[in-house]
């Protein structure tokens, strides 16, 4: 008997679920030691996380006014439109920042598929939503480590709604930033070879869209989150370097307190 999407799904998420998430890090040791005083060592360093880590996902150490910045999204609930076809149901999407609201792919995508041509191609920019979108807009601007936008689009997944396993790019690398704005009971969020997401509202990830990953929305709530892409600012390597460090810290401490079999 052929199998059913979601039973394939089902697969999928106890497969990742093999692994917990940070299992297979990587630990620079004193590579990068002192990297805080020395800019170039810092950009390296931030280049290493991204591309040689092994990271699955990194919490940035960003703040995010997400309760707000949900309201805005959770009011253009109506405009939202279908993302990446039937095969995903229960999900779609909103662009802030691109060309359009309702142009929820890469600029390259309408062009291959003969909406566009190079010279007709819009340019990117604010959409019309900006303007209904002040906590997000301004956080934007002002506090994420960006110095150009491309697509920044809010993500919306329905009760019961899923996005198949698949991969964005051809090699391992955190490669995109993903924000919860909301993240209700019954979500989970798998990626190849590393467990699921421990995601909580709020939280910022650099994400390895490299490896397949898959979300499904077991719960009763709309599940928001926020993807961001665009270029880096000069603030972005810092960041990128104290979260990671953060995040050694946090694995070593729960190391630490975990208790012994011989505790048992």
């Amino acid at each position: 008997m052929e199998q059913t999407a979601v039973q394939e799904l089902e697969q999928f998420l106890t497969k990742c679920k093999e692994k917990s998430h940070y299992w297979d890090l990587n630990n620079p040791g004193d590579k990068f030691k002192g990297w805080q005083d020395n800019k170039a060592l810092m950009q390296d360093y931030a280049k290493w996380i991204a591309k040689e880590s092994n990271c699955p996902s990194l919490v940035m150490n960003i703040d995010v006014p997400y309760k707000q910045m949900a309201l805005e999204a959770e009011s253009l609930i109506h405009r939202f439109v279908k993302h990446r076809g039937e095969w995903n149901p229960g999900w779609s999407s909103l662009t802030i920042h691109g060309q359009s609201a309702e142009r929820t792919q890469p600029p390259h995508w309408y062009i291959d598929e003969g909406y566009d041509t190079e010279e007709t191609s819009p340019p990117v920019g604010w959409t019309d939503i900006a303007e209904q979108c002040p906590v997000t807009v301004e956080w934007l601007k002002n506090k994420w480590p960006f110095k150009k936008y491309n697509r920044v689009r809010y993500m919306l997944l329905e009760p019961g709604g899923y996005i198949q396993p698949h991969h964005d790019f051809d090699t391992r690398a955190l490669a995109a930033f993903n924000v919860a704005l909301s993240n209700p009971p019954g979500v989970e969020f798998a990626l190849e070879e590393s467990g699921l997401i421990p995601w909580e509202p709020g939280n910022a990830r650099a994400i390895d869209i490299g490896r397949d990953h898959a979300v499904y929305n077991k719960g009763t709530e709309n599940r928001i989150h926020m993807i961001i892409h665009g270029l880096w600012g000069d603030d972005m390597p810092r960041h990128i370097c104290e979260s990671f460090d953060a995040l050694l810290i946090n694995i070593a401490c729960l190391l630490y307190t975990s208790p012994s079999p011989r505790d048992s």
